[in-house]
This record gives structure tokens, C-alpha cells and sequence, in this order.
């Protein structure tokens, strides 16, 4: 767990508006979704509401014939303004049990859709 705490905790009801309001994890997991830009990031655990690198999580590339394939053009820019996409993410990781295992849906470097495993409660 981290000392850090978060940014856009349920608790303070803080959004994060830029790349630079984001913690460094989850200014990483923004950059791994541009670098993916089509694809899945399957079994990314969050721990102290916040994604966690070990273990690794997989990640899955999708081709979309007649797309762009490679990494998004703002995966190299150190500060920009946050899709919504992103926010709501982070709402859901303010949210989430300790344990919780993440696969996100990746379109054109944002997060569209995700599903979440929940620890069993026994």
C-alpha cells in the first residue's frame, strides 16, 4: 500500500483534470493505455484505491484494420487535460476493495469499458 494517498478520492470528491493531478501509478497506467491504444489490460489489481504493477498485469493488443495501431501521439506529452473516460476510472478504483483484479477495455487510449473482480467476502 502506498503513504501517498490518492487524487480524486470519494472522500475529498476531487476529479482529476490533468495528467499532472494523477498519482504515479496512475499517471502509468494512463501512459500504458496510450502506448496499448486498442486492447485489454486483464488482471491490473488495485490495493489502497490505487493500481498496483506486481503482479503484472496482461496485456492484450487488439489490430483494428484501418486504425492507427501504434501508440497515441499524447503518450509523450508530460501534462494534458483529462478525457472524462479517465476520471470515471479513477472513481471506480476510489471505490474498489483492496484485492480487486481490473480488466479495461482499451479504444483509441482511453478506457471504454471494464470489468471488475471483486475478492470473495468468506
Amino acid at each position: 500500500m502506498k503513504d501517498q494517498p490518492s487524487v480524486c478520492r470519494r472522500s475529498t470528491n476531487r476529479k482529476p483534470h490533468r495528467k499532472s493531478d494523477l498519482s504515479p501509478d496512475r499517471r502509468r497506467l494512463v501512459e500504458r493505455m496510450q502506448e496499448l491504444n486498442h486492447g485489454r489490460i486483464a488482471g491490473l489489481v488495485v490495493h489502497g484505491h490505487e493500481p498496483q504493477w506486481s503482479p503484472r498485469p496482461r496485456v492484450i493488443r487488439d489490430v483494428v484494420i484501418g486504425k492507427r495501431s501504434g501508440a497515441r501521439p499524447e503518450r509523450g506529452q508530460a501534462n494534458f487535460a483529462l478525457k472524462g473516460h479517465v476520471a470515471e476510472l479513477c472513481q471506480h478504483f476510489d471505490q474498489a476493495p483492496d484485492g480487486a483484479r481490473f480488466t479495461i477495455i482499451v479504444q483509441d487510449g482511453l478506457p471504454t469499458r471494464f470489468s471488475v473482480e471483486e475478492p470473495s467476502l468468506d
